[in-house]
């Protein structure tokens, strides 16, 4: 495939991975991230992939604002920032006026590709279901602690089919296997179910995923809650099987000691992403007539535990 020009938003553990693995191809890589420290270490140092995978390479330009971009010709942006961020993303590549771009969710969540659409042609706009995640143990410096591929991208609008396709040939080429999916919400709402039976209960009790699995009690609630998510998944059309759910629970027992993303960022005092996990999730479920009332009442308790930390820390709430 012939080289692109690529801007990836987010130098987090996702975006960073992806960036050496296009530098290291040889396409050309922006790398947009407003943590200074961050792009100052991969600014001088290059970026070093351990872990699962060593891999080490220098991107071509850092910055740290979307609209230092502004009159580069762009062939596809990869949005690899917080979901919580994508509508103040969204707007800022929009002011950009790029044309014959690719937008690349490449996120966890929900309607992610949606929130994109608004501000895009929808014949541009795609989705990726990323499966693997990673830790920055020091700026430039990320630990790929698993991947489970493949990924899957896929467009949201039939136009978008064969631009698609060629963008997971492109991430196939670079080393990071992904798979055409023709119906890419499929695949999203199966990784969304899996992050967000484990996640609200994790923020709730400060517990590791493992410890949650590992507690009769709690690992009850995360089976009412996967009962419940794929009850709604499959009036949305998304039917995985009689055994998804007892594959799930076996697969998320085996869930490493550490925690998950959403209480980390709960305890850093960040956004949380819950709006495209669990929240959206709710949405849907009341939508068809679904209570999930163990996912109402988790989303009512993180709400006001985010009340309770963001007066603490003299920031306004986070609406949850």
């Amino acid at each position: 495939m012939n080289k692109q020009r690529i801007a990836v938003i987010g130098a987090g553990p996702v975006g960073s991975i992806l960036s050496a693995h296009l530098s290291n191809a040889e396409h050309e890589v922006h790398l947009v991230e407003v943590q200074t420290h961050l792009m100052e270490a991969i600014k001088e140092q290059g970026l070093q992939i351990v872990g699962i995978e060593e891999l080490y390479a220098r991107v071509d330009e850092t910055y740290h604002e979307i609209e230092a971009l502004k009159g580069i010709p762009i062939d596809t942006v990869f949005i690899c920032s917080k979901a919580i961020d994508l509508p103040a993303v969204s707007r800022s590549l929009e002011e950009l006026g790029l044309t014959d771009t690719n937008f690349v969710s490449y996120q966890n969540g929900i309607d992610n590709e949606q929130v994109l659409a608004k501000h895009f042609p929808k014949e541009r706009v795609f989705r990726t279901v990323v499966n693997y995640a990673g830790m920055i143990t020091r700026p430039g410096v990320v630990r790929m602690t698993f991947f489970h591929p493949p990924n899957h991208i896929g467009q949201i609008v039939p136009d978008g089919v064969d631009r698609a396709k060629e963008l997971a040939q492109m991430m196939n080429e670079v080393g990071i296997e992904t798979r055409y999916a023709e119906c890419v919400q499929k695949e999203a709402w199966r990784k969304s179910i899996l992050n967000s039976v484990l996640m609200p209960v994790s923020v709730t009790t400060r517990l590791t995923m493992a410890r949650i699995m590992e507690t009769p009690s709690l690992s009850a609630i995360v089976k009412a809650l996967m009962k419940d998510f794929v009850e709604v998944a499959r009036c949305e059309g998304y039917d995985y099987g009689p055994d998804f759910e007892k594959n799930a629970i076996e697969y998320l027992a085996t869930a490493g000691d550490h925690k998950p993303s959403m209480l980390m960022d709960f305890e850093a005092g960040r956004p949380l992403e819950i709006d495209y996990l669990n929240n959206k999730i709710q949405e849907y479920a009341e939508k068809h007539g679904i209570t999930c009332a163990y996912n109402k009442l988790l989303c009512s308790v993180i709400h006001g535990l985010l009340i309770d930390r963001d007066v603490v820390n003299g920031k306004h709430a986070n609406a949850a």
